[in-house]
């Protein structure tokens, strides 16, 4: 309840409260939180110790340890139709160049 109401209070999408109880067990047991949630993601802004995680990072994570290629990225958003932001995307391909 405490993050929800904290939510509310800075310039971000405010908590709901399944993502604000995964927050606080993640930060309190070290996890990361996976979440396509705006609020929840923009809150580790402002959080410390703790790690919110799209879809996004997880591919871009299983990319940096080489367990899967770049176009997975594109394969990912035509199967589940989920588009990933176009600054994430040009990030992606600005650090391979």
């Amino acid at each position: 309840m405490e993050l929800v109401n904290w939510s509310k209070t800075v310039p971000i999408k405010s908590l709901d409260y399944p993502e604000a109880y995964c927050i606080a067990v993640a930060r309190d047991n070290n996890y990361i939180v996976l979440t396509e949630n705006g609020g929840a993601y923009f809150s580790q802004r402002y959080l410390n110790n703790v790690k919110i995680w799209r879809a996004f990072e997880v591919l871009l994570e299983l990319y940096k340890r080489g367990l899967i290629n770049i176009t997975e990225f594109e394969t990912y958003q035509r199967e589940t139709l989920h588009i990933f932001p176009k600054r994430d995307i040009e990030k992606l391909y600005n650090k391979g160049k």
